[in-house]
């Protein structure tokens, strides 16, 4: 966001494509009025935007989010399309006045939610994020920490509806492999989401000493590897 423009990147993913492919990207408001449109080759997959006078996401006061289309043609003919939802915000953490969301304090109260039920594990329905997501919503809350692992993609889409910040964090709870590096680059880039603030790695790696028999362990060296 820059004053009172916002500038938009759209990555898109596709294998396989040939000359004759284009892709047709389309930004819409709230209210479905096109706000962007561009079109490119289907080798080109990454594209840009400049939203004018954006309406931010600013939390539970005004959850406002933009839908971005893509559609892969071939000719005319339609061969693939998705959509995303997405909501343009700045934020920072500030050590004297907490969290800052659009240049204004906006206060942080809220729960730890594991995505789990009795009897039915971590294989959840939307009925029960959504009863999760009312009863979080009653006690007033700003703010949701889920632990300690990926939730499923669709309490991330009700935390942008309803304007709730969250943190996530990498499911590591005991020593780790190499693949879990690898594991960890991938994940950080998967989540999408305006709700998403925090990204945490810190869940119980510190119990592990650094050296074990002489040996740098490798929770210790996934904290100092990883580049962001």
């Amino acid at each position: 966001v820059v004053g009172k423009d916002a500038k938009v990147e759209v990555e898109v993913f596709v294998k396989n494509a040939k000359e004759t492919q284009k892709l047709v990207y389309t930004l819409k408001d709230a209210e479905g009025n096109v706000v962007a449109e561009k079109e490119t080759p289907a080798s080109e997959t990454v594209a840009s935007f400049e939203i004018e006078n954006v309406h931010l996401w600013h939390g539970k006061k005004d959850p406002y989010l933009y839908t971005a289309e893509v559609c892969l043609k071939d000719e005319e003919e339609v061969l693939d399309n998705v959509s995303a939802r997405f909501g343009c915000r700045t934020f920072e953490i500030h050590p004297e006045n907490g969290f800052i969301l659009n240049g204004e304090e906006y206060p942080l109260r809220g729960v730890s939610r594991h995505q789990d039920r009795w009897g039915i594990g971590n294989a959840l329905l939307k009925e029960h994020h959504d009863e999760d997501m009312d009863l979080i919503c009653e006690l007033g809350a700003t703010t949701i920490r889920l632990a300690h692992y990926q939730h499923d993609q669709y309490f991330y889409d009700l935390c942008d509806e309803k304007g709730l910040v969250i943190s996530y964090q990498f499911p590591i709870q005991a020593p780790c492999s190499r693949f879990t590096h690898l594991q960890f680059r991938h994940y950080f880039y998967k989540i999408p989401g305006e709700t998403v603030i925090i990204n945490s790695i810190d869940h119980k790696f510190k119990q592990y000493p650094p050296y074990q028999n002489g040996k740098r362990c490798d929770q210790h060296r996934l904290q100092e590897d990883t580049e962001f």
